[in-house]
């Protein structure tokens, strides 16, 4: 029993350990009208390296399908961010923008990813916390504060005036120091005025209910 004890110990410690090592170089390619910014994560293991690295390439190179949709681009950029490198998670965002000959004003779209930093797993919002918890109500009742504050000093507009549950854009976050930051994409629920607004959710309001290998 104390054999398998110190061995978590010694696991939750090496995932806290690589995190904290990691750095993140930028590579920069440019081909014809588009120009992508992708991260390249090192100094966590191998394995993980590749993992997260091949899962990064792999969302930029969707995101470049998405965007242009098989229309030539007048211009299209991908700037990829290591928003947080610490304890057991890698997490990042990506800004994208198109702009099409003859168009008004040009698309943008944004995308979050988190991995877990010892297996390069990308997680999902719910693998975050612990199961059987109220994390969702507790989110949703924060988020609708901070967007209803956004909305009354016209930061924002809001298509509809019951705002969306976090169930319908769960998969829009990533994570900075401090901040669990959820995102609106462009037109989703706003008109193109508003862009891309954040929501930021303090990690002190959910700190309790994360799983212990992603809580401080």
């Amino acid at each position: 029993m104390k054999k398998a004890w110190f061995a978590a110990i010694l696991l939750a410690l090496g995932a806290a350990g690589a995190a904290m090592g990691a750095t993140v170089t930028y590579r920069k390619e440019t081909t014809g009208a588009t120009t992508l910014t992708i991260p390249v994560v090192k100094g966590v293991n191998k394995a993980a390296n590749e993992a997260v690295n091949a899962a990064l390439a792999s969302m930029v190179r969707e995101e470049v399908k998405a965007l242009a949709d098989d229309v030539e681009a007048k211009e299209l950029i991908i700037r990829g961010k290591a928003e947080l490198l610490e304890g057991a998670l890698l997490s990042f965002s990506f800004e994208g923008m198109v702009y099409f000959q003859g168009a008004a004003h040009p698309s943008s779209d944004r995308l979050g990813a988190t991995f877990d930093a010892l297996s390069g797993k990308k997680i999902s919002l719910e693998e975050l916390f612990l199961p059987e918890t109220n994390w969702q109500e507790i989110l949703d009742a924060w988020l609708f504060q901070v967007i209803d504050q956004q909305v009354a000093g016209e930061e924002i507009m809001v298509f509809d005036d019951d705002y969306p549950y976090l169930s319908e854009y769960a998969d829009q976050f990533f994570l900075r120091p401090g901040e669990l930051v959820f995102f609106w994409t462009d037109t989703q629920f706003t008109p193109h005025a508003s862009g891309q607004p954040e929501f930021v959710v303090p990690r002190f309001v959910v700190e309790h209910l994360l799983r212990p290998e992603y809580a401080f």
